[in-house]
C-alpha cells in the first residue's frame, strides 16, 4: 500500500530501518544507499512504500506488500522511516 508521507495525520521523527523491531510496520522515507539504493528501489523499497520487518538481524527480512524481501542488515542504516498513525 503506498501512502504519501504527507497523507500522514501524525508522523514521528525519521528512524533507520535498521532500528525497527521485528512485527512493526513503517513508511518508507529515503534510500541513501547509492548503487545499492537502486536495485533495492527496484524490489519495491520505494519512498511512501508501506514495509513490515520480518527479521533484524542477518540477513533483514521485510515484506512489501504481497513479497518478502531480504539484504544486508548493514544496507538497512541507510533506510529512513517513519511511523505513521493512519
Amino acid at each position: 500500500m503506498r501512502t504519501e508521507i504527507s497523507e500522514c495525520p501524525r508522523i514521528s521523527q525519521s528512524t533507520r530501518l535498521s532500528d525497527v523491531g521485528a512485527g512493526r510496520t513503517v513508511l518508507i522515507g529515503s534510500v541513501e544507499a547509492g548503487h545499492d539504493g537502486s536495485r533495492l528501489e527496484e524490489l519495491g523499497l520505494t519512498p511512501g512504500e508501506e514495509l513490515r520487518v520480518i527479521r533484524n538481524s542477518d540477513p533483514f527480512l521485510c515484506q512489501i506488500g504481497q513479497s518478502r524481501v531480504g539484504f544486508r542488515r548493514a544496507l538497512a542504516t541507510e533506510i529512513f522511516v517513519y511511523d505513521c498513525l493512519l
